[in-house]
């Protein structure tokens, strides 16, 4: 994670006590992500996704991934 989205999630980590500092940052980055690229897509998201997380030169695919395991992980009925 990026040094602002881990300070990011620091800083709200005591408004969520019930979830852990990854699930926090990963919110962050999914939605900082959606709010750049205006849009849901996930393989329009998987660039920003890179350079939000400063692993540009990491395959675009390993950051698709990664959007799609926080919907698979952090499913509705778990963020509850």
């Amino acid at each position: 994670m990026s040094l602002s989205l881990l300070s990011f999630s620091d800083k709200f980590s005591r408004y969520f006590p019930n979830h852990s500092n990854s699930c926090l940052q990963n919110t962050f980055l999914l939605c900082n992500c959606i709010l750049i690229k205006e849009t849901l897509n996930l393989h329009q998201l998987k660039g920003v996704a890179g350079m939000l997380l400063d692993k540009s030169e990491v395959d675009s695919n390993s950051h698709y991934k990664h959007l799609l395991g926080i919907f698979e992980f952090y499913s509705l009925s778990r963020f509850s």
